[in-house]
């Protein structure tokens, strides 16, 4: 960490040393490298795609999240699954979404609402 940029080490300390209960996500992350996440999430087609998988599991969007290496078809099952690297790529994704009890207290300020 002494290694880091001034401005990154006190991003880092700030992280480590708040730690709030609401920021972490409570599952174990997936297996894998997580660096496949941030792939997905820098090419904007594919993060489009991907949040639109989270709502519409169609047999369209399916199609199209499997070619772009989102969605794994299982033969003769149904509707299959996110793959690893969409997993890393929804957890950073949840990271970073505000919590609702922190909404709650400070009514909607933290959203900048």
């Amino acid at each position: 960490m002494l290694a880091l940029p001034r401005g990154a080490a006190a991003v880092v300390r700030g992280y480590i040393d708040a730690q709030p209960t609401a920021r972490w996500a409570p599952a174990p992350p997936p297996e894998g490298d997580p660096k496949a996440g941030l792939d997905i999430l820098a090419d904007p087609r594919r993060a489009q795609l991907l949040i639109a998988l989270a709502y519409d599991k169609s047999r369209a969007t399916r199609q199209k999240a499997c070619a772009h290496e989102l969605w794994t078809p299982c033969p003769g099952q149904a509707p299959g699954r996110y793959t690893t690297a969409a997993l890393h790529a929804l957890r950073l994704i949840a990271h970073f979404l505000p919590s609702g009890e922190r909404e709650e207290e400070t009514g909607g300020a933290a959203a900048g609402i």
